[in-house]
Order: C-alpha cells, then sequence, then structure tokens
C-alpha cells in the first residue's frame, strides 16, 4: 500500500490509484479500509467500471444488497 499512498500524496485526484488502493487493501485482507477507495474513484471517475463492481461485491459480502445492485448494474453499463 505505500507506493499507492505515494502516488495518491502526488496526485490525489487519480481515480486509478485509489482503484488500485483498494484492490490491495482489499487483497491483504482489509476490505473495510478498501470500500472508502473505491468510493472515491468512483467519485473522480464516475465512468470507472471495475470500481463500481468491487465495491458492489465488497457490500453485497456486507448485506448491502440494494446498493450493491445498483452498484453492479451500473459498473456492467460502464464495461
Amino acid at each position: 500500500t505505500a507506493a499507492y499512498q505515494a502516488s495518491l500524496r502526488l496526485n490525489p485526484a487519480n481515480a486509478d490509484s485509489h482503484y488500485n488502493m483498494g484492490v490491495t487493501l482489499a487483497n491483504i485482507g482489509r476490505r473495510n479500509e478498501a470500500a472508502p477507495a473505491y468510493r472515491e474513484a468512483i467519485r473522480l471517475n464516475p465512468r470507472h467500471p471495475e470500481a463500481h463492481c468491487n465495491l458492489a461485491s465488497l457490500l453485497r459480502e456486507q448485506g448491502q444488497y440494494v446498493e450493491s445492485l445498483a452498484l453492479y448494474r451500473r459498473g456492467h453499463e460502464l464495461g
């Protein structure tokens, strides 16, 4: 995560860096920290299909099915 943190310090408006931070956090088991990273990627780039779908997966795991379904749908529309 250190590399993405450094990248975000240099360019906090980089949606892909937020997305990649979310992927990394999810992969190392820090799934609760991944969700805000995906949300920020979506805020910065609302047309980022992978961020929508990855956030949807996290929310589905947490039982937030309504928001999860909406994010999956949006992600698939974009992708």
